[in-house]
């Protein structure tokens, strides 16, 4: 027993030399005089543990894991040693250094935590966890699973001679594996279904209309990867002349060599004389080598003894298709263009197209004017031209007043600057454009690439992948404007709700650069902005454009019940709110997957039949956008006995309580109920000349008042007019003198000094005896004065109100006059 102290209420124990037998249940009992003796509910289980428990997360290439290892809590003469390792699947052994692995002691188990960036080489490695206690260890490990993808790639040649057969793999390494390929042609999957099987495409036979474009696509966790490779068939004919350069302009330095690297092909029935190369200068086509075919051998071409000439062909071997040639001793009068030429028998003489072109380094030639084109649908025209100034050759003329569209932005040549600014842009002005050189003679040039204007109405927004909680950078990207009209960059969010949002100018970042204005704003989303919509309006004066574009968040949860009984149904939905959707979920419990996944189906979890061993964490995770989700649930078993015996008092409690309720309910109505009755029956009319009334008090509980006297209260209707006699016993007047005002009473009649009525108006009348209630009023003399009251409602005739010093009581004169006319 760790705690003698029992003020502490501490009972906690420790077993040594634990055995296999132990693995039992156990409860704390307490006993003391006579009949105090309790033993605790619930109990505790000793579970024996031969091995360290491992709990691994889904790995994902170059996203840092936590793996952690329990240990259960030792003797405290052993604390346990815990090591980490990791078996390669080449069988290299890792260790990990101490900043990797974090110890955690609680009083229950020790926790060692791995943390690592795992990658796809570790994907199918061993991870290892050692525990040990003084003499004894146990060991436990692993298989890692590490999410990957690389490359998609296209696997074959690129160029196909008609008639032979194309052969394409389309191959990714993963882990999950990815889908199967879908391969596609020019943009049709149908034409070329029949010639796939998974990843292999094959083509016999091919023909000129199978040149083109072949795509694959794989489906990796939701995630659509793409390759493609674009096949050339070599035909037969004259149409089968091809050259190729790399690269497709050289330079070169005066007094050095220039290389000209091509590869070329012909069609298989030309027999080649000779080969040639051609210079394209201002004097024209001119041949600067040529070499015929050997008379041995016809695939070779001929080699001279001494090699004494400028031009040397490389390959000399025909079959390798090789073209290339080095110049030697390069001068500036080389920059030129340059063709290969094939010449066989008759008319089987091709010139191969595009050219090379050789450009010399530092071989300057003056300029005389620069210019802008623009390529439209009308074809090339030029739309602006500035000649260099005859003072000073590296500078552009300047105009005395600027009111052209265009505008050169730097005159000086030297800084090699061509940039223009062009203004009042319209519609039409969406072209490309070039720029161009003029000097002496045939020094004119127009380079490539071109420059294409695109008029664009509307900001550019970018808007990353966003997760509840993290920090994301968006961007609003606006057009350079005319130098006098700066933009101004405005965001806005506009909630489901119909809320707008202004974010704060603290979270916005403005940079402005020479081709545009970009504008980044910093928020952490929550799901409640799901569906919102951001916007960035742009400014430039009194032009504006607009644009925007809806959030879209994720939120990751687990749909059911924690608490299920032992017998029942175990049923949990995984599910989250994504776009794009997430990869399918993988469910674990109590950190292992194989014991549930016969339960699971996507993201439904499904257990009949629930027993205890069910109870435990089960976590949900899923994929999106290679970031891992994670959710868990915690379930709880009710056993048959314990929720039976909830049952049981609930059903009492429930029983007891709708008696007791029923009873108040059934009393306060009965108390309406006859106070309405009362009410009902107890009119007071007092204005009928015709009736005789004589009032008879009757002490109606002889037990409390200790008397059986009875006062007799005698009244009399004559005319109209009402005679009241006094009490003929003081002591009853003092008692009623002494009760508060506008009290009420209730009194007894006796019906037996009514005087006799007619038969016909007996008739009319009812015969129910009533009680009437009398109200006592002070006069101003002290005595009071009485009143049959309904309710609250009292009515007096004139005559009663000149009465004073006497009592004046109330009741229903027909039910009186009935009563009387009965007793006689």
């Amino acid at each position: 027993m760790l705690e003698p102290d029992l003020t502490k209420n501490n009972c906690s124990i420790i077993m040594k030399d634990i055995k296999a037998e132990d693995e039992n249940e156990y409860a704390f009992r307490v006993e003391g005089q006579k009949t105090y003796k309790n033993t605790f509910n619930p109990t505790v289980k000793i579970i024996i543990q031969d091995e360290p428990i491992m709990d691994v997360p889904r790995l994902s290439d170059g996203v840092e894991a936590s793996l952690t290892c329990s240990a259960p809590f030792p003797c405290p003469e052993t604390p346990p040693e815990i090591k980490w390792w990791i078996k390669t699947r080449e069988g290299n052994i890792l260790s990990y250094k101490d900043d990797n692995i974090t110890p955690i002691t609680s009083t229950s188990l020790n926790l060692s935590t791995l943390t690592l960036t795992p990658t796809s080489e570790l994907h199918s490695a061993t991870v290892g966890c050692d525990v040990s206690y003084g003499d004894k260890s146990i060991s436990t490990s692993r298989t890692l699973e590490v999410m990957y993808v690389h490359t998609l790639q296209i696997l074959g040649d690129d160029r196909v001679r008609e008639g032979d057969t194309l052969g394409l793999i389309c191959t990714v390494e993963s882990h999950p594996p990815s889908s199967d390929p879908v391969w596609s042609f020019n943009g049709s999957t149908d034409t070329i279904r029949k010639h796939t099987s998974a990843e292999n495409l094959t083509i016999t036979n091919v023909g000129e209309e199978h040149a083109g474009i072949y795509v694959c696509e794989m489906t990796y966790r939701n995630e659509t990867l793409k390759a493609s490779i674009t096949i050339s068939v070599i035909r037969h004919g004259n149409k089968d002349w091809s050259i190729t350069f790399n690269p497709p302009e050289v330079t070169a330095v005066p007094g050095l060599c220039a290389l000209i690297s091509c590869t070329f092909t012909y069609p298989d029935n030309i027999n080649i004389k000779n080969v040639q190369w051609k210079v394209f200068d201002e004097n024209g086509e001119n041949e600067i080598f040529k070499r015929k075919v050997s008379e041995k051998n016809k695939d070779k071409l001929e080699e001279k003894e001494t090699e004494t000439e400028r031009i040397k062909m490389l390959e000399p071997d025909l079959t390798k298709n090789n073209c290339s040639i080095i110049m030697k001793d390069i001068k500036a009068e080389d920059e030129n263009e340059y063709a290969f030429r094939v010449e066989g028998q008759k008319t089987h003489r091709y010139t191969y197209t595009p050219r090379v072109k050789i450009t010399i380094q530092d071989n300057a030639k003056p300029i005389d004017n620069v210019q802008w084109k623009v390529f439209d649908e009308n074809g090339e025209n030029e739309i602006f031209k500035r000649k260099v100034s005859e003072k000073n050759k590296d500078k552009l003329e300047e105009k005395e007043t600027e009111t052209e569209r265009i505008k050169m932005l730097e005159p000086d040549l030297t800084k090699n600057n061509c940039s223009i600014i062009m203004k009042d842009i319209k519609a039409e002005d969406e072209n490309e454009y070039a720029f161009r050189v003029e000097g002496q003679k045939t020094h004119r040039y127009t380079y490539t690439p071109r420059v294409k204007i695109t008029i664009q109405d509307e900001p550019k927004i970018d808007v990353p992948p966003l997760s509840d909680g993290v920090e994301a950078n968006l961007t609003c990207s606006a057009p350079f404007p005319c130098p006098e009209t700066p933009p101004e960059i405005t965001w806005w969010i506009k909630t489901r709700g119909g809320n707008t949002i202004n974010p704060e100018d603290d979270n916005i970042t403005l940079i402005t650069s020479t081709s545009l204005n970009l504008s980044t704003l910093t928020l952490t989303p929550s799901s409640e902005l799901h569906s919102a919509t951001v916007g960035c309006d742009v400014s430039y004066g009194d032009k504006n454009i607009s644009t925007s574009r809806t959030l879209e968040m994720y939120t990751l949860q687990i749909l059911g019940d924690d608490t299920v009984r032992e017998g029942d149904t175990l049923s949990l939905i995984c599910t989250v709110e994504s776009h794009p959707p997430s990869s399918d979920p993988v469910w674990s419990f109590n950190g292992s997957t194989d014991t549930i996944r016969n339960h699971t189906s996507a993201e439904n979890l499904t257990i009949t039949n629930v027993r205890e061993e069910h109870a435990g964490r089960y976590v949900c995770e899923m994929t999106y956008r290679n970031k891992t989700l994670n959710a868990s649930i915690t379930i709880s078993i009710i056993r048959k006995e314990a929720f039976q015996m909830q049952v049981d008092i609930r059903m009492i409690t429930g029983f007891l309580t709708g008696i007791s309720v029923s009873a108040v309910i059934f009393s306060v109505v009965l108390c309406c109920h006859e106070s309405w009755q009362r009410g009902k029956k107890h009119k007071v009319l007092t204005e009928n000349p015709d009736i005789d009334i004589n009032l008879e008090t009757v002490q109606t509980d002889v037990a409390q008042s200790g008397t059986n006297e009875q006062t007799p209260l005698h009244g009399e209707l004559n005319g109209g007019t009402l005679n009241t006699g006094a009490p003929t016993d003081g002591a009853e007047e003092d008692e009623a003198v002494e009760m508060q005002a506008r009290e009420a009473d209730y009194a007894s009649i006796d019906y037996s000094l009514l005087k006799n009525r007619p038969p016909e108006e007996v008739e009319r009348e009812p015969t129910d005896t009533d009680y009437a209630e009398v109200k006592r009023e002070k006069i101003g003399d002290g005595k009071q004065r009485e009143a049959l009251q309904d309710g609250d409602d009292q009515t007096e005739t004139p005559d009663q109100k000149q009465m004073e010093g006497e009592e004046e009581l109330y009741s229903n004169s027909q039910v009186l006059k009935s009563q009387g006319a009965k007793e006689s």
